[in-house]
């Protein structure tokens, strides 16, 4: 991670280059750490939405309070100020969709709905565009989802346990994105894992 201000660090995840995204490819994807009473204002993007997802802690993003697993979507000129009072990781995520403004809204982890999505993995979602989202999964150990082709860009931070992403190992902290119109041959976890997740709202599995 690299400082920025005192008291805070960021880690890039991804950054989009020139010319036109791919679909669902973000313009800029971080992880921001902030030590107790640290403040920060970010650079400001472009026209998109941006969401804030707190990974550990409690930050306060313009005002409003956020705490461990709290979601926030806001349009481009949010947010102008960013601290924390205890500390606290988020992840930071803008993309190129002028739509999302208007779904502006913040999500608190006690008062939303995971819903089943597959044997042993629940899903939340934070929040939809057209066949894009983004999602938080919790998955036991031994769950599974078979294979699937990506219409979207497909990003997963791991936030806790491991997964297998084909032969590829994740564990906590591990970002992987898989470009529109790849695949996975398939994903599973033997320990149990907590993900954030943005790619296709609904999976386009492979047969056979």
């Amino acid at each position: 991670m690299h400082p920025v201000s005192p008291g805070v660090h960021v880690r890039v995840l991804h950054a989009a280059a020139p010319g036109a995204p791919r679909p669902g490819e973000p313009r800029r994807a971080w992880t921001v750490e902030l030590a107790a009473g640290a403040r920060w204002s970010p650079p400001p993007g472009g026209d998109g939405c941006q969401e804030w997802l707190v990974l550990r802690g409690q930050a306060v993003v313009d005002g409003e309070t956020l705490f461990e697993r709290s979601h926030r979507l806001a349009g481009p000129d949010a947010p102008g100020s960013l601290h924390s009072p205890t500390g606290a990781l988020l992840m930071f995520r803008e993309s190129a969709d002028p739509a999302g403004t208007a779904l502006a809204g913040v999500q608190h982890d006690q008062a939303a709905a995971w819903q089943p999505f597959a044997p042993g993995i629940w899903r939340r979602l934070l929040y939809r565009d057209g066949g894009a989202a983004s999602m938080l999964y919790h998955a036991l150990p031994g769950a599974q989802v078979p294979g699937h082709l990506h219409d979207h860009d497909e990003e997963c931070l791991m936030l806790a346990g491991e997964l297998f992403a084909d032969d590829v190992l994740l564990r906590r902290g591990d970002y992987q994105l898989a470009p529109a119109g790849t695949r996975h041959g398939g994903v599973m976890t033997d320990t149990g894992a907590l993900i954030y997740a943005h790619g296709d709202a609904d999976l386009h599995l492979l047969m056979g």
